[in-house]
């Protein structure tokens, strides 16, 4: 909401508008110093998010190797690369929603929804077979067990007060960085008319 609001607002170019935004965000995030300005829920969010995924990577992987009849040692050649990709996607996202991008927080909404869906979809796989009267795989059932609880405090951070705080100070910062930008440009235009 808070990006909505800034994104808004942003587009108006009025110095003023944007200084009084600027110290209501300041006021919201509850001053530049403590422990929300290190960004802490987006940062525990995204590694909560990137244990839950690696948990369900390998049941994952084993079941496509199967159902393609692949050779099984060969795993890590579809786990190590979707990993990798998973990784850059997921660090690409944080990096650009603490910098205040309101895209960036909807990707990173969404990617982290998905990975709990594929949480959810690899728990279910775990105790469906106990359900049958089938034997559990224990392992797999640990880890799809450890997958929801990272994925369900990976939301907990981000429907935090302290995630709250933290968006306000980065999107205040994006403010700042942004008429600092067209303060030099408007400087370098006016040197320019005075120089031709």
């Amino acid at each position: 909401m808070l990006s909505m609001i800034v994104d808004k607002k942003k587009q108006a170019h009025n110095e003023d508008k944007l200084d009084s935004l600027r110290d209501r965000l300041l006021d919201r995030a509850g001053g530049p110093v403590g422990l929300q300005t290190m960004a802490l829920p987006l940062s525990g969010c995204t590694l909560l998010t990137l244990f839950s995924y690696m948990m369900w990577q390998v049941p994952l992987w084993m079941a496509l190797f199967r159902w393609f009849g692949w050779p099984e040692f060969k795993l890590f050649a579809g786990i190590l690369p979707a990993a990798i990709v998973y990784i850059l996607l997921l660090y690409a996202a944080a990096l650009f929603t603490a910098k205040g991008y309101l895209r960036a927080f909807r990707f990173f909404l969404i990617f982290i929804s998905l990975t709990a869906l594929g949480t959810l979809i690899n728990f279910i796989a775990a105790i469906f077979p106990g359900l049958t009267g089938m034997a559990i795989h224990t392992t797999h059932l640990v880890t799809a067990v450890l997958a929801v609880i990272f994925s369900g405090c990976a939301f907990i951070c981000l429907n935090s007060m302290m995630f709250y705080r933290t968006t306000a100070y980065c999107l205040h910062n994006h403010l700042w960085r942004g008429q600092l930008k067209r303060a030099q440009l408007k400087e370098r235009q006016s040197v320019t008319r005075k120089q031709g």
